[in-house]
C-alpha cells in the first residue's frame, strides 16, 4: 500500500470515528429528550428508579464523551499527537459503552415496570 492509499484509508477511519460519535450523541439526547416527554405518563408508582436515574447518568456522561471525543478531534486531529490518539480512542470506547450501559438499565427498567404490573 503506498502512501497515498494510506493517507485515504486514515480519512475514512477518521470520518467513521466521527460520524460514530455524532450518531452516539444524537441517539443519547434523543433518549434524554424521549424519557423527558414519556416519564409523566408512566402509571405511578414507577418502580426500579434506580435503573432510571442510571439510565439518564449514562445517557449524559455518554454525551460528555462524544464531546470530548469530538472537540479533541476537531483540535489535535490533524497533527494527532500520541495524547491525542489515545484520548480519542479512549473516549469513543467510553462513549459507545456508556450508551449500550444506559440502553440497557433502561430496558430493565422498562421490563421492570412493564412486567410488575
Amino acid at each position: 500500500m503506498d502512501d497515498k492509499e494510506r493517507l485515504q484509508v486514515l480519512i475514512e477511519r477518521a470520518r467513521l470515528a466521527v460520524d460514530s460519535s455524532r450518531h452516539l450523541t444524537t441517539l443519547a439526547t434523543g433518549v434524554i429528550a424521549l424519557l423527558g416527554t414519556l416519564l409523566a405518563g408512566l402509571p405511578r408508582p414507577l418502580k426500579g428508579k434506580a435503573l432510571l436515574a442510571g439510565a439518564l447518568t449514562c445517557m449524559v456522561i455518554c454525551v460528555c464523551f462524544s464531546l470530548i471525543h469530538m472537540f479533541t478531534f476537531a483540535t489535535d486531529g490533524p497533527i494527532l499527537g500520541p495524547t491525542a490518539a489515545k484520548i480519542i480512542k479512549g473516549t469513543l470506547s467510553m462513549t459507545l459503552g456508556v450508551f449500550m450501559a444506559g440502553v440497557f438499565l433502561l430496558g430493565f427498567f422498562a421490563l421492570v415496570n412493564l412486567v410488575g404490573r
